[in-house]
């Protein structure tokens, strides 16, 4: 059936399908694009993987099936003008006034011409526009992004949601908050309660407590403007680990236990979603948004109101995660929490820069810096090496040609190569050793929800190993550091069930895999392995355990090594390394099948890093490969993580100098070298054994591959 007045003579979705979702009257109508091919071949509104998306982003912000429905702008599949636009415009009203929403949201640039006569959605979303007069229907349109643009441009799927979740407000009501006002200065419970601290951030940026509120779950919130003196039994708190806690303890008051953190608890549901209490409590629990009552007077009822909806809803959002999380909350009990404190600690004491080391770092960058920038512009004329457009035109003889470190490696230029070292020199002095030579001490906050692997994130992270040498103790103190030994590549064989590699770490714990894999590389003994060669070899075990490709092991060997392998010299080692550990193929490949039925990958321990609905992963490419490298990833890293963090823990626990943490190595600041040497064995066990342990007793995991740890001792100066 085509549309009336029609400027085309295909054949069009019938004015008689209904639009997707359920609601009867009165709920969110959302008036999307065109519909595609499928969808006039389907009769049906946001077909297939469109549909599975937008079904997923309503239940993401909130919604019932019952309370949206979504129809179509335009009846007519291909590109719309004008002329299609205005022929739909007439079934588009009469929808309207069957309907009668309450609110109408226009998916996309299209939507909003056929609903307000009006474009540029970038400008208009997230805002109220008149509806056009002609729908003679009183109501205001509320644009969005279409999900159409989320299969493209992924990374606006939060600003949907949350817009979505503003329509979902309007179509709630406000529903009244039962809570007591009452001035009490203690809270001790034996169940678990919530809490919610509220400062004057507005005034003083958080120092002072203005009020604060409990909730048990069973009687109604109450809410004080005493501070309290004292906070014992088991605490609920939104984001309270990074905020209620210290604010509490900065004033005063006597915390026995950090407790649980709704913020983490979501984390670990789904590492990707926004983790802000409101959207939460949206998503999980459906209620109306109440976020304006922050800017209420403080001491107002409306304010009273506000910290009361905090409580109760972070209670209620605390009981729908543990049920969601199950057996996986025990991430949050017995790794998440306790290492929070322990990198509290370490953030605490800092680490130490050694000056002179720093000073000598930043005299040899600057040196190598202006020396190859020389270099490049008599070589080469090129004004400013920094421009990627003077080094495209240069190199490649097109200015918009990409000059990034991929495309500078894959150059037979030897101009390229220098490019490359110039930039890096730059900045290593910009971004780590200029700044860190200004200061004595650094104390670096950690992140413990900064990844979506578990990866604990710190800015001291990403400092190219080299530069870790400016960590140092003061005079008459000794900086420790103990790493991990391969412990990654450990893990990876341990998952793939490598037997050769295997037999190795079980006959000897400090077995050498680089030297292993370089002997059978070269075809020599792995005794006679020369150190380019055994480092040709590590960048190729580390390279490729994460599925990397031949080019990807290329920019992996010169980012961590400065080693420039060819990608002949890439491909025969990723083709040797899999020679040698066949099992990897297998691993991949079962890998690849999880994340396709699941849409998530999950560790041994229960961390899961989410890709999407099964039914909107890509069928293969390029992104499809980098989905399964990501899910490899994780499979590693996550019990790597685990254990580096069971491992300051137990230091923490014990007493000792614990200062820094990079992914598979702690620091500590002993107040002697011979105090460093006397706890050696007891670091150790803390480390090793202890990890090793509680994964087994508490998760339930038997860790069969033998794990040692490196030490490194620096004598303080300065």
């Amino acid at each position: 059936m085509s549309c009336p007045n029609c400027p085309r003579a295909s054949a069009c979705i019938s004015p008689d399908v209904p639009g997707r979702g359920s609601a009867a009257l009165h709920g969110v109508l959302l008036v999307g694009p065109e519909p595609t091919t499928a969808d006039d071949l389907a009769g049906e509104v946001m077909s297939g993987r469109i549909g599975v998306l937008l079904d997923g982003l309503m239940a993401d912000a909130g919604f019932k099936p019952d309370e949206w429905r979504v129809v179509s702008a335009v009846r007519c599949p291909g590109k719309c003008g004008t002329a299609e636009i205005d022929a739909c415009r007439e079934l588009l009203k009469d929808e309207i006034h069957e309907f009668q929403p309450s609110t109408i949201v226009a998916l996309g640039d299209i939507a909003l011409r056929a609903l307000c006569r009006q474009s540029g959605l970038t400008s208009r979303r997230g805002t109220d526009v008149n509806l056009h007069p002609e729908f003679e229907y009183e109501s205001q349109v509320f644009p969005t992004y279409s999900p159409q643009m989320l299969l493209v441009v992924p990374k606006v799927r939060n600003t949907v949601v949350s817009d979505l979740r503003r329509a979902h407000d309007r179509l709630k009501k406000e529903e009244s908050i039962n809570y007591v006002r009452k001035d009490i200065d203690c809270w001790t419970a034996s169940d678990p309660t919530a809490l919610d601290v509220e400062t004057d951030f507005f005034v003083t940026g958080g120092d002072t407590i203005v009020q604060w509120a409990v909730f048990d779950g069973k009687s109604p919130a109450t809410v004080s403007s005493i501070s309290p003196r004292y906070v014992t039994g088991p605490i609920i708190g939104h984001n309270s680990w990074a905020f209620d806690v210290p604010v509490l303890q900065r004033n005063g008051a006597n915390i026995q236990s950090i407790g649980d953190d709704t913020m983490v608890l979501a984390y670990l549901d789904d590492e990707a979603q926004p983790r802000g209490l409101e959207a939460l409590s949206v998503k999980y629990l459906g209620v109306k948004g109440w976020k304006e009552g922050l800017h209420a007077e403080i001491g107002s009822e409306e304010f009273a109101a506000y910290n009361a909806r905090d409580v109760e809803n972070t209670y209620r959002l605390w009981e729908v995660l543990c049920d969601r999380l199950g057996p996986r909350k025990r991430i949050h009990d017995h790794i998440m929490r306790p290492a929070f404190g322990a990198f509290k600690a370490c953030s605490e004491r800092g680490l130490f820069i050694n000056q002179r080391i720093a000073a000598e770092w930043e005299a040899k960058y600057a040196e190598e810096q202006g020396r190859l920038r020389q270099s490049i512009v008599e070589r080469t004329g090129i004004g400013n090496p920094n421009s990627p457009r003077q080094v495209a035109s240069y190199l490649f003889g097109n200015p918009r040609h990409s000059s990034d470190v991929a495309h500078l490696l894959a150059s037979p230029n030897p101009i390229a190569k220098d490019i490359i070292a110039y930039r890096h020199a730059g900045k290593m002095l910009s971004t780590f050793v200029r700044p860190y030579s200004k200061l004595g001490r650094i104390h670096f906050p950690y992140n413990i929800l900064g990844t979506d692997s578990g990866r604990v994130s710190a800015r001291h992270h990403n400092m190219p190993r080299e530069l870790k040498a400016m960590f140092g103790a003061p005079k008459g103190k000794c900086y420790a550091s103990v790493d991990y030994s391969a412990i990654e590549f450990r893990f990876a064989v341990w998952l793939a069930g490598c037997a050769g590699a295997l037999d190795e770490y079980i006959q000897n714990p400090d077995f050498d895999p680089h030297s292993w894999f370089a002997g059978h590389f070269y075809g020599i003994d792995s005794y006679s392995v020369t150190k380019e060669q055994r480092q040709i070899a590590k960048s190729g075990n580390f390279g490729l355990l994460y599925k990397s490709s031949a080019e990807g092991l290329a920019q992996y060997a010169f980012k961590t090594s400065g080693i420039r392998m060819s990608l002949t010299d890439a491909r025969n080692i990723r083709s040797a390394w899999l020679d040698l550990l066949p099992e990897v193929l297998v691993w991949w490949d079962s890998t690849s099948a999880t994340l396709r039925k699941q849409g998530y990958i999950e560790s041994v321990s229960g961390r899961r890093r989410h890709f999407g609905n099964p039914e909107l992963l890509p069928k293969s490419g390029g992104l499809w490969n980098e989905m399964v490298r990501q899910a490899v990833n994780h499979t590693i890293q996550s019990p790597c993580t685990d254990i580096a963090q069971l491992g300051l823990v137990a230091c923490h626990e014990r007493g000792f100098p614990i200062n820094g943490f990079f992914h598979d190595a702690i620091t500590f600041e002993w107040d002697s070298e011979e105090e460093a040497h006397a706890c050696e064995d007891e670091v150790r066990r803390a480390m090793v054994e202890e990890p090793i342990n509680k994964l087994r007793d508490i998760f339930g995991i038997d860790i069969t591959v033998p794990l040692t740890v490196e030490f490194t001792y620096v004598p303080g100066e300065g």
